[in-house]
């Protein structure tokens, strides 16, 4: 990189070259359901097509098929059992649990990049308000509506009030200028400092979000799957008699659909 760039020029080189590092590939649009983000659109409960994931392999979802037919067949062979309801609850639990691992892993580092940047404590948002306050008072404009109150009179002395003549404002000016110089030069530096902290911070987010986006086809996958179980239950259960049997197979549809 060249000698002569801007320093803040590099940093934001540097910060833009960070945040595209990201390995993984959005596989999906994400949409809107019930004010929550989803991977797929979400279907009626009573009309649920299996739908397969784009980047499923052909053994993958043979796979998915054959485990799909052991659950339904357990199912079959035995509706009553109240294990099953449970067994249904923990689809696909293991790569949620992992996804919610790194959620809360984003929304914790996120929380802390705002606070830092933005928050009242913020450093950088202190001297930015006092490095604004001390612009204020070498700024011609305001220091000319600034009355000043003088003693006038040569036996009687009374007080006054006046505006400021020009060169009044301009020695004004020139003795808060070491001042508002020290307060900007305070605000380059926990600039510098806070341009260290967001490269950390973007690295960090990159990795989380590189994980969350790994876990992807695997959380298709399983939404797959519990459509592909749901569709196998739902024949089996238009295909059987009345009875407390099928009234329990109701229940599990409406349990793997929720």
């Amino acid at each position: 990189m060249n000698a002569n760039i801007d320093p803040e020029q590099k940093a934001l080189v540097t910060i833009e070259r960070t945040v595209s590092q990201s390995r993984a590939t959005e596989l999906t649009e994400v949409t809107e359901y019930d004010g929550a983000g989803v991977l797929c659109p979400v279907q009626a409960h009573g009309e649920i097509v299996p739908v397969k994931p784009a980047g499923l392999s052909a053994e993958q979802e043979n796979e998915i098929h054959g485990q799909a037919a052991e659950f339904i067949e357990m199912i079959r062979s035995d509706p009553n059992n109240w294990r099953i309801q449970g067994l249904i609850f923990n689809l696909g639990q293991e790569v949620v649990d992992g996804a919610n691992v790194h959620v809360g892993l984003y929304e914790e580092k996120m929380g802390a990049v705002l606070k830092d940047v933005t928050g009242d404590s913020s450093p950088v948002t202190g001297d930015i308000l006092a490095t604004k306050a001390q612009l204020d008072l070498i700024n011609p404009s305001v220091l000319s509506q600034q009355t000043i109150t003088e003693k006038v009179g040569r036996i009687f002395k009374k007080t006054v009030k006046r505006l400021p003549k020009g060169d009044e404002i301009l020695r004004t000016i020139a003795e808060r200028r070491e001042t508002v110089k020290s307060t900007v030069n305070g605000l380059k530096r926990q600039m510098n400092t806070h341009t260290d902290a967001i490269i950390k911070h973007s690295a960090e987010l990159g990795v989380i979000c590189d994980n969350l986006k790994e876990l992807q086809p695997g959380l298709h996958a399983e939404i797959y799957k519990g459509q592909v179980i749901w569709k196998g239950l739902q024949d089996f259960y238009l295909a059987m008699d009345d009875g407390i049997e099928k009234e329990n197979v109701s229940n599990l549809l409406a349990d793997l659909a929720t």
